[in-house]
């Protein structure tokens, strides 16, 4: 259309698109990240903020991660998809309220209290319009992860006893005026029936999340670990007769008298409780060989230097009977024992 209306709740609006251009408008939205999911309606519209959040000099709180999170919380909620009117969400984390928090439905001043916890002052009943009011304060101060549950009781309040008989007088700042204080008590008491249900809703959640991670499969139960072992072998004298001092070891194919440096080995080790009554621990080495005086073609190979599992006879894992081979007798102090390994 060539003309885009510049709103007091910091919003671009274009308006008189046509029909048949209105999927290739929402085409342009999404490719840098927006929509125009809920931009009319008597709905929870788009959260606003401060322009200047996350910079601001006299930021306390940055306010962009909770207008996330309410705004992933407002769009398509079911139960708020058909309100009295539209509702504007503003938040402010500065102590300059650049988001005019007063005029909007629902105005949030993130900050910190005496003892350093974040929390929101909340302000409900704000607007501009034919009836122009500002927010009144119903919340000096409320933690942070409980402004979903407050907010909810707020707009399941407005949503019960808003006007829907005379659009003029539908928005939330005509019954907070109205009602005055029976408006905060019905919001508070909305509130405090809703804690149990989410303290219930958490609890489900958390013995969820336990029971999805005791349905691992054993693999996903095992802990890796390791780390790569280099050496590098050089002369630092010469014999009597200025030529390279021979350098060997009887017992250590891969020190010689040249000049060497190379992975001596490569250790993985993979342990873990698959069961409550069975714990697994393997130990894979990679090692390498070197040709010298002593051996021109010291092996190189993989071999496993520990593989048992532990059965556990009783829960608290006292009394075990190991099966497998492992270089440390149970029980006794690592003997560093090279020889008792398996070729793989």
């Amino acid at each position: 259309t060539g003309y885009a209306h510049f709103t007091t709740r910091q919003n671009a609006q274009f308006n008189w698109i046509p029909l048949a251009k209105s999927a290739d408008v929402m085409d342009l939205l999404a490719s840098v990240d927006m929509h125009g999911i809920q931009t009319s309606g008597n709905c929870i519209r788009n959260i606003t903020s401060d322009e200047r959040a996350g910079i601001a000099v006299d930021e306390i709180v940055d306010p962009r991660p909770f207008c996330e999170i309410l705004r992933q919380w407002s769009t398509l909620h079911p139960e708020f998809a058909f309100l009295p009117r539209k509702f504007k969400i503003a938040v402010s984390g500065a102590r300059e309220d650049r988001a005019a928090t007063a005029w909007h439905d629902v105005g949030l001043h993130v900050l910190r209290n005496a003892q350093g916890e974040v929390g929101f002052k909340v302000l409900v009943g704000g607007g501009m319009g034919r009836t122009p009011v500002i927010a009144s304060t119903i919340r000096e101060f409320l933690l942070w992860d409980q402004i979903l549950n407050y907010l909810e009781a707020v707009v399941r309040v407005y949503n019960r006893w808003g006007r829907r008989d005379n659009i003029y007088k539908a928005r939330i700042k005509i019954l907070v005026k109205a009602e005055g204080q029976r408006f905060t008590d019905e919001v508070e008491a909305e509130y405090q029936r809703m804690k149990p249900v989410a303290e219930k809703q958490a609890v489900a959640a958390s013995n969820a999340l336990t029971k999805d991670a005791l349905k691992k499969e054993w693999f996903g139960k095992m802990a890796i670990r390791g780390y790569v072992q280099t050496r590098y072998t050089h002369v630092l004298g010469a014999g009597v007769d200025n030529t390279a001092t021979t350098l060997h070891s009887p017992t250590e194919p891969n020190i010689t008298e040249r000049d060497t440096f190379f992975m001596r080995r490569a250790r993985m080790i993979f342990s873990g409780d698959v069961h409550d009554h069975l714990y697994l621990y393997a130990q894979v080495d990679w090692q390498a060989g070197v040709g010298g005086s002593i051996s021109e073609s010291a092996p190189s190979g993989l071999q496993t230097r520990d593989m048992y599992g532990d059965i556990s006879l009783d829960h608290d894992k006292e009394h075990r009977i190991r099966i497998g081979i492992s270089k440390v007798p149970y029980g006794f102090v690592n003997l560093q024992s090279s020889q008792n390994r398996l070729s793989i």
